[in-house]
C-alpha cells in the first residue's frame, strides 16, 4: 500500500486518501499561524494536555489531581480542623493565636471574584498598635524570606494565615516556620 492509500502523519497510520488530504491542509494552516511558532507544541505537551484534559471527566479524579479544584472543594469542617490544628501547635510552641471566619478569594478566568468561606490562625500578641504592626509586618516579611516561605495576611496591625490553601499534611511545617520566625522576631525587638 503507498503512502498516499494509507496516509501517514509522523508515524502515525491514517485509513484514507481523503483523511490524509484533510489533515495535510490542517497542518499546513497551523504552519502559518504566528502562535504555532511561539508556543512550539510538541508530543510531550499534547500528552500533558490530554492527561490534564481526562481529569474532568470523572470529579472525584480532577479534585485528587488538580489543586485548585482541590483547594475550592475543601469543606468548612475540614478547613476548622486544619486550622485548630495550626493554633494547638503554635500554642504547644507558646505562641498564643486565634482562629477567624474569613473569605479566601479566587479570581480570574471562569472563577471572576469568587469567594469562598474560610477559616484563617491569627497571631495575638499584647504590643500596643505601633509595635503590634511592626511585628506583623516583620512577621510577613521574614516568612516571605525563608527557604520555604509562608505567606501571612497583614490586616489592621496583624498577621493571619488563612489555612484554605494548607493541608493536613503541611500544618505541622508550616507551624514550625512560623514558630522559628515568631522567636527570631521578638528576639530582635
Amino acid at each position: 500500500m503507498s503512502n498516499t492509500q494509507r496516509g501517514s502523519l509522523k508515524g502515525r497510520t491514517l485509513k484514507t486518501p481523503m483523511l490524509n488530504f484533510f489533515i495535510d491542509k490542517e497542518i499546513a494552516q497551523l504552519k502559518k499561524e504566528p502562535l504555532l511558532r511561539a508556543l512550539r507544541v510538541c508530543k510531550t505537551t499534547l500528552a500533558l494536555l490530554e492527561t490534564a484534559c481526562t481529569y474532568y471527566f470523572k470529579n472525584e479524579i480532577l479534585i485528587e489531581k488538580n489543586l485548585i479544584y482541590k483547594i475550592i472543594n475543601r469543606t468548612p469542617k475540614e478547613l476548622l480542623e486544619t486550622a485548630e490544628r495550626l493554633q494547638n501547635i503554635l500554642k504547644d510552641n507558646h505562641i498564643e493565636a486565634e482562629i477567624m471566619e474569613t473569605i479566601g478569594q479566587c479570581g480570574g478566568g471562569t472563577l471572576t471574584d469568587s469567594e469562598i468561606p474560610s477559616f484563617a490562625v491569627m497571631i495575638k500578641n499584647n504590643f500596643p498598635n505601633k509595635l503590634r504592626s511592626e511585628y506583623a509586618e516583620k512577621m510577613h516579611h521574614h516568612l516571605l524570606l525563608h527557604q520555604k516561605p509562608v505567606l501571612g495576611i497583614l490586616k489592621k496591625g496583624a498577621i493571619y494565615f488563612d489555612v484554605l490553601t494548607i493541608f493536613k499534611n503541611e500544618v505541622e511545617e508550616v507551624a514550625q516556620i512560623i514558630s522559628e520566625t515568631h522567636q527570631m522576631v521578638t528576639n530582635n525587638n
